[in-house]
């Protein structure tokens, strides 16, 4: 059965409507469940932009996930590719990120920014404030309160 977005637009995918659907109500990945939302109420006969709209997918975004789909299948759909952050894992070692919650527990830090110039002049690694932030969030670090 073919999928048919607006007169231009065809796939041979053997999914039926049914395995779409059943795929979509089992996903749990919000933006997962959004293409197969999508792909799903194409395969229903809705037209393209509609069922972008329905699922709340950008029309740019839901041609993209159609061709996703055309050439990878199910399989596509499920990778949960997109831009942004990825974590990149920590620059510091075990043993560093120790020494660094000793010198918080010890001396602490008034800011990200005296926290940021310990860590380089310590090991010479360099962190943003925002990504020290989030390292001190995962070790527990709070910034010292300043004296009334």
């Amino acid at each position: 059965m073919d999928i048919v977005f607006g007169a231009t637009i065809r796939t041979a995918r053997e999914d039926s409507e049914e395995k779409l659907k059943t795929e979509f109500e089992a996903a749990s990945n919000s933006k997962i469940r959004a293409r197969l939302q999508q792909l799903w109420l194409i395969r229903q006969s809705d037209r393209m932009p509609e069922a972008s709209r329905i699922a709340g997918i950008a029309r740019a975004t839901g041609y993209k996930n159609v061709e996703r789909y055309q050439m990878k299948g199910l399989s596509g759909i499920r990778e949960d590719k997109h831009g942004g952050f990825r974590h990149s894992g920590c620059r510091l070692s075990e043993e560093q990120q120790e020494m660094l919650s000793d010198e918080s527990a010890k001396h602490g830090f008034s800011s990200r920014k005296a926290g940021v110039a310990w860590v380089k002049a310590k090991f010479n690694v360099t962190y943003s404030g925002s990504g020290l932030g989030l390292l001190f969030a995962r070790l527990g670090i709070t910034l010292k309160c300043r004296a009334p």
